[in-house]
């Protein structure tokens, strides 16, 4: 090599080695942290508790137990279900939802066995919703199974 090449090398390599030294710890330290993340959201278990927290519901049957649940029995006292089944189809269904706390949004009620009903939803109390359910046709299942979501 040149010796005005030496010169200008011998300097500015210690600076180069430590340029190069650095950018490398920041790409080993990204690969590390996108492993991390990636480890925690396909995680099954985090899924599941993120999923519980952001979407709660349960599956209850009309006797008012319940089947399923989803994140949201913690966020609830009790649940009444007056169901009489009943093939003149005179007789409403209601349901009421005693929550723990105050939910400014009434929570989402299906049912999920064939029931064709119109669904009116009121305020029950200060923290309760009350469900009435006109019944316009039964579904086959024997033991109906409703599910609710809180949206709070």
């Amino acid at each position: 090599m040149p010796d005005i090449v030496k010169d200008i090398l011998k300097p500015t390599l210690p600076s180069i080695i430590t340029i190069l030294v650095i950018l490398g710890g920041l790409f080993a330290f990204n690969d590390f942290l996108n492993n991390r993340i990636d480890n925690r959201i396909n995680d099954a278990e985090y899924i599941s508790k993120l999923s519980k927290s952001l979407r709660p519901y349960l599956i209850f049957n009309q006797n008012g137990s319940i089947v399923y649940d989803h994140g949201a029995e913690s966020l609830l006292d009790s649940i009444s279900v007056d169901f009489i089944l009943n093939f003149n189809m005179d007789k409403p269904i209601k349901i009421i939802i005693y929550p723990k706390k105050f939910l400014k949004v009434k929570p989402l009620l299906e049912c999920l066995t064939g029931i064709g009903y119109q669904e009116k939803a009121s305020r029950h109390g200060f923290k309760s919703w009350e469900y009435v359910l006109d019944v316009n046709s039964y579904g086959e299942a024997e033991n109906n199974l409703f599910m609710i979501e809180i949206l709070d």
